[in-house]
């Protein structure tokens, strides 16, 4: 009988607390696509054509890291058009959205252009979201 008692008394523990573990959990019914999301930025001159840059960099300024969507610019079927944030980035930005500045060189004068982002991801988002930032930044 003591036995029984025991062995109940170790279900209702291992039971209890795995009911607090499941109330922990902060991404409940996270239903993803399986879709890979990026945001992009295009460079263009003044006469509105596509412009190749130099030394793109995109800046988490909350943590103050490069994303690593940086690393792998520019896209390379699109002469022009550089990746700022991408779902590989998803871990390293907050659900409620990073400013992220990037910033580029135009590759004969020099002059640097710099532009901010706002951008969510974070382990409960399944893709990365733009929730501002310029389309297009001519030099």
């Amino acid at each position: 009988m003591k036995f029984m008692k025991a062995s109940v008394c170790i279900i209702l523990v291992l039971f209890l607390g795995s009911c607090n573990a499941v109330k922990q959990m902060p991404c409940e019914n996270l239903i993803c696509t399986k879709d890979f999301r990026s945001i992009t930025v295009a460079f263009t001159d003044t006469n509105g054509e596509p412009l190749q840059v130099k030394n793109f960099k995109s800046i988490n300024l909350r943590t103050n890291q490069t994303l690593t969507s940086s690393n792998i610019n520019p896209i390379s079927s699109i002469k022009g058009v550089y990746l700022v944030a991408t779902d590989e980035d998803l871990k390293d930005l907050s659900y409620e959205g990073d400013r992220i500045k990037i910033s580029a060189t135009h590759p004969t004068n020099g002059a640097l252009k710099e532009a901010e982002f706002v951008i969510s991801g974070g382990i409960c988002n399944c893709h990365v979201s733009k929730i501002s930032g310029p389309e297009i930044i001519t030099f």
